[in-house]
């Protein structure tokens, strides 16, 4: 059955030169927009190719890709050096986005972040909590734990072609939705549900998770020395602890809301904070 959806949902996936979301890059960027009215669109950067053909979204990183991570998606820094920078074709991909909800495998822990980071790194203020995400990988795990290829395997009976391609990567997660919606009609089939059904709701308030709401809706830190404790009492008792986290290497959207949460406190602002 089709997804009911009551605004776009874009479906993406990133190729990087690693894991780490402050020091590593993006190289390359695929994204599906599917429309209430089930029309798909691809995002493609740049003119297709005298065949006709959509050219990769390649990024150029400004960085070297490590020989692990080309092993991997098989991309090499040939395959970017004379590409654009991500700060170049940012105005386009937000532009694709709109004000879409987000999907992807395994995109609440890393796709999404690493974007986010991009984003603010590159002077873009757009931040991503404020939409939907559905994490297909979490569907996944919590009826049929395994990985992507796997799962295009168990949902659409193929084997994936061009694993850690992007845009391979980012239809098959899309055909995987459609096939786990017909199959487990229990989730539903439009954004909302989905979520609820499969507990997909923001649990922490940065992306990078280290901050998170406790049992009775405070937010507390969810890593070091303070862990569990309420980020506001904190900042209050020990102003030298914040001046510590701004100067330390977190991700910029993680510090944005540090500083969002300190300065309501010695503000005193009563707008809600997330």
């Amino acid at each position: 059955m089709p997804l009911q959806l009551k605004k776009p949902l874009v479906f993406f996936d990133l190729e990087t030169t690693g894991l780490n979301f402050i020091s590593d890059r993006i190289i390359e960027i695929a994204m599906l927009k599917l429309t209430p009215e089930n029309v798909t669109t691809q995002l493609e950067l740049y003119p297709k190719n005298n065949m006709g053909e959509p050219i990769r979204n390649f990024i150029n990183p400004g960085i070297s890709i490590p020989p692990a991570s080309s092993n991997i998606h098989k991309i090499y820094d040939k395959d970017v050096v004379n590409m654009p920078k991500f700060k170049d074709v940012a105005p386009k991909i937000i532009e694709f986005m709109g004000d879409a909800d987000l999907a992807g495998f395994n995109c609440i822990h890393f796709d999404i972040p690493m974007l986010q980071e991009a984003f603010l790194a590159n002077d873009f203020e757009i931040d991503l909590t404020q939409r939907n995400f559905v994490d297909v990988q979490k569907i996944f795990h919590a009826k049929e734990p395994r990985n992507l290829a796997a799962a295009f395997k168990f949902y659409c009976n193929e084997e994936l072609k061009d694993a850690h391609s992007a845009k391979a990567d980012n239809d098959a997660t899309y055909e995987i939705l459609l096939k786990q919606i017909d199959k487990y009609k229990e989730i539903g089939n439009d954004v909302d549900t989905i979520i609820k059904a499969t507990k997909q709701g923001h649990d922490s308030i940065d992306l990078d998770r280290k901050m998170k709401w406790d049992d009775k809706k405070n937010i507390v830190f969810n890593f070091g020395k303070y862990k569990d404790q309420s980020v506001k009492e904190i900042f209050k008792k020990d102003k030298s602890y914040y001046d510590w986290l701004m100067g330390a290497n977190f991700c910029l959207e993680t510090k944005e809301k540090f500083k969002k949460i300190y300065n309501k406190i010695y503000s005193n602002q009563q707008q809600k904070l997330f």
